[in-house]
């Protein structure tokens, strides 16, 4: 079983705020939750499923948010990390190539059967939840990296 190098978790999330054209404050990161647990004693394997909970506050502005994104990378290395994201208006999973060009490399929704992948790791939508209330969003995405 390969095991990743110690993994940096950042979490982006994009807003936008439509009225006036420029950037929103980003909202605060509440909380992470790697596998049930606060604290990550080991690396992540590479060939089992992991779930990652993120949960950001972004008082009574969830509206203004179009995208929420993890970057999985090792130590600082985000240009070559993984990014799991959702897309906030139209209730999409995706899993992004970061580098040069962003590009979408695969898409789901929550809660369909259907697994998601790139050459970096798979994404399962069925299992994956995402909650979006007026004061932030929670997105759980459930993946196993290659």
């Amino acid at each position: 079983m390969k095991i990743l190098p110690s993994l940096c978790l950042a979490s982006v999330l994009l807003s936008v705020h439509f009225n006036n054209g420029v950037c929103a404050e980003a909202p605060r990161n509440v909380s992470v939750v790697f596998n049930g647990e606060t604290d990550v004693a080991a690396p992540l394997s590479i060939g089992e499923w992991h779930t990652i909970t993120a949960r950001y506050r972004y008082d009574g502005r969830t509206h203004l948010l179009t995208n929420t994104y993890m970057v999985l990378a090792k130590g600082g290395a985000l240009q070559s990390g993984l990014d799991l994201g959702y897309h906030v208006p139209t209730n999409q999973l995706n899993i992004v190539k970061h580098g040069f060009w962003n590009e979408m490399e695969a898409a789901g929704t929550p809660g369909e059967a259907k697994v998601i992948e790139n050459d970096q790791a798979w994404l399962d939508c069925e299992s994956t939840t995402v909650t979006v209330t007026p004061d932030g969003p929670m997105f759980s995405p459930e993946f196993m990296a290659r």
